[in-house]
């Protein structure tokens, strides 16, 4: 009953050192990510969901490729 005790016990961590992910870490005095946000808002109306999405597709914010709900 110990030797099996044992056995199990070493194949738990053996599992268990095998999970391990390798992380990488960042050194303390690394400098922070720069995050930028804009926001534009724009009303929409409607009752249904087709005059919800005629809303969002003819008002929301537009670039090279065309008009978006939204910018990600």
């Amino acid at each position: 009953m110990r030797t099996s005790t044992v056995v199990l016990l070493a194949l738990a961590v053996a599992a268990c050192g095998a999970s391990k992910k390798n992380v990488r870490t960042v050194p303390p005095d690394a400098p922070l990510p720069e995050v930028s946000q804009d926001v534009i808002e724009y009303d929409v109306r409607g009752s249904t969901s087709t005059e919800l999405r005629g809303q969002l597709d003819a008002l929301g914010p537009e670039d090279d490729s065309g008009r978006h709900d939204a910018y990600t």
